[in-house]
């Protein structure tokens, strides 16, 4: 009897509990609906994404809420690219509220950092990227003591970041890039042993990269890129062994590299490029097995590159242009890349005391100048290839020495001289279309010259011949003309009368030839001939033409 009564009395318990929770859900949910509803209230939303925010609905249906898995607390707030605009409600964080993530990135929002966020103590994801927000961040921002991301960028944020940023010990990414900061990095950021990743590029922050960033041992990636920090690296960037990318183009940089990089062991990508860095690369970049890409181009650095860095087996891009690097004495081998003919300003190459051996292929380029000689260094070249580009000049003596050579095609430029003897095996089409080049396989130079004056003469006599016909013929066209202009005048005669009449020739001067007789007489030459000649007795008078 007594066990039984004792079940009913757990059993009542259990449903009084359980009524309990969920009246309690109830009020929370009931309390967490009217509160979203006032913010909707207050928001634009022209794209309807918080038009199932009804409380015929329950509200963890609505349009981007996601709540705990017992249903009592809202734990995510996600509206991102909904369209929404305004500015965040003054009432936006209920007090004891549970809200962990908060994404509102890609919208129109504006106004300055809602202070009404740091209400939400238990936000751990805070997203207002791609939005209109403006002015300097508030320094109570370490409020959130349970943030782990801060993700502000592209908005208009401007001034120092808040040397408070450095209490919220919880921070593992800091995305503030896009904006207008300015100033310059606070020291009280090294406290955070969290911090994993810190993007501030494309903003106007200035001074020294402080020192204290490499207290911050969970970094993996680093992007300055776009700003206007100063002085050098940190000597202590060694520290850093987590550190995957480091990204500082485009700043004011200067000193050298420091030599501890080299101890970032899970280093991939290295961008120093536009800065006024200087000095040589360390010998401790051999240690970055990781290494897929570097660029140093437009610094100042000078020197020989360590040869050991091109053992680096990940390595996939290198840009080094724009220093005062010498790549002579290392122990480059291999072939010489194709790319090598894209380099349309290249001025000057030295690759002397190297192993780079077979081929040399640059053909087909609009190459000028004369072909260098250092290129008899590559004492291993097998195959080269400077055809149809626009080479001048002698073909240096110094190629003779490429014993190696067996492929060679200087065709197609302008090269002239005498080739070097030791091409003579060469075949001829190995120098053809090149105008002034003589000498085996080709014709020898002396025949070369005494054709050259043949056709000079030639070419004269031709000249010649072609200006006597033209000329010749310009002196009959007129003659021609001259005659024809007389016989016309004299041809026009008018017969006035068919049998002994008058005939008059109207002359320019006004002149008349009056015929008064018209006969005929017998040939003199041939008395039976049938043969008469005919005579004019002529008068000559003059006498003004009246109807001129």
């Amino acid at each position: 009897m007594g066990s039984t009564r004792m079940c009913h009395f757990f059993l009542l318990l259990f449903i009084l509990n359980t009524a309990f929770i969920a009246n309690v859900s109830m009020a929370n949910n009931a309390t967490e609906s009217s509160w979203l509803l006032r913010i909707k209230s207050e928001l634009i939303d022209p794209l309807g994404a918080l038009s199932n925010w009804s409380p015929t609905t329950h509200i963890c249906n609505w349009n981007g809420i996601t709540c705990a898995v017992d249903q009592e607390h809202i734990i995510g707030l996600n509206l991102s690219g909904s369209g929404i605009s305004g500015s965040i409600p003054s009432n936006f964080c209920l007090r004891g509220s549970k809200l962990q993530q908060l994404f509102l990135a890609r919208n129109m929002l504006s106004g300055k950092f809602p202070l009404e966020l740091l209400n939400c103590s238990s936000i751990q994801q805070l997203d207002l990227s791609d939005n209109s927000f403006e002015g300097e961040l508030p320094s109570s921002l370490d409020k959130l003591q349970n943030l782990t991301d801060l993700v502000l960028n592209n908005n208009s944020f401007v001034g120092s970041l808040p040397p408070e940023i450095g209490n919220i010990s919880s921070l593992e990414g800091l995305f503030l890039f896009g904006n207008f900061f300015t100033g310059k990095i606070p020291m009280e950021i090294g406290r955070l042993q969290s911090l994993s990743t810190i993007y501030l590029y494309d903003n106007q922050m200035s001074g020294l990269i402080p020192r204290e960033l490499t207290n911050c041992t969970s970094l993996t990636e680093i992007d300055f890129f776009g700003n206007h920090f100063t002085g050098p690296i940190p000597e202590t960037i060694g520290k850093l062994k987590d550190l995957v990318v480091l990204h500082l183009r485009q700043n004011d940089l200067s000193g050298p590299i420091p030599p501890s990089m080299g101890y970032c062991k899970s280093l991939q990508i290295l961008a120093l490029a536009d800065n006024r860095l200087s000095g040589s690369i360390p010998p401790t970049f051999s240690y970055l097995s990781e290494l897929t890409k570097i660029t140093l181009y437009n610094n100042s650095f000078e020197g020989l590159l360590p040869h050991s860095l091109f053992s680096l087996k990940s390595l996939k891009i290198i840009n080094f242009s724009r220093n005062k690097f010498n790549l002579s004495y290392n122990n480059f081998s291999g072939r010489l890349p194709s790319e090598l003919g894209n380099c349309s300003n290249l001025l000057k190459l030295s690759l002397h005391h190297n192993n780079l051996s077979v081929i040399l292929d640059l053909s087909k380029n609009l190459f000028t100048g004369e072909i260098p000689p250092s290129l008899g260094n590559l004492m291993k070249l097998e195959r080269l290839n400077l055809s149809f580009n626009q080479l001048e000049g002698k073909v240096p003596p110094s190629l003779g020495k490429l014993t190696s050579l067996h492929v060679l095609n200087l065709s197609n430029n302008h090269l002239e001289g005498e080739i070097p003897s030791t091409f003579s095996g060469f075949p001829l089409n190995s120098f053809l279309k090149n105008k002034g080049l003589c000498g085996p396989p080709l014709g020898s130079c002396s025949e070369s010259t005494s054709q050259g004056k043949m056709q000079l003469s030639n070419t004269q006599v031709a000249a010649i011949i072609v200006a006597i016909v033209f000329t010749s013929t310009v002196i009959c066209l007129v003659m021609l003309y001259i005659m024809l202009r007389i016989w016309c005048n004299w041809r026009k005669v008018t017969i006035s009368s068919a049998e002994g009449g008058n005939v008059a020739h109207k002359t320019r001067n006004g002149v008349y030839w009056n015929m008064n007789s018209f006969g005929l007489i017998h040939s003199p030459d041939k008395q039976n001939s049938a043969a008469t000649t005919s005579f004019y007795n002529l008068k000559m008078e003059t006498k003004e033409n009246t109807n001129m």
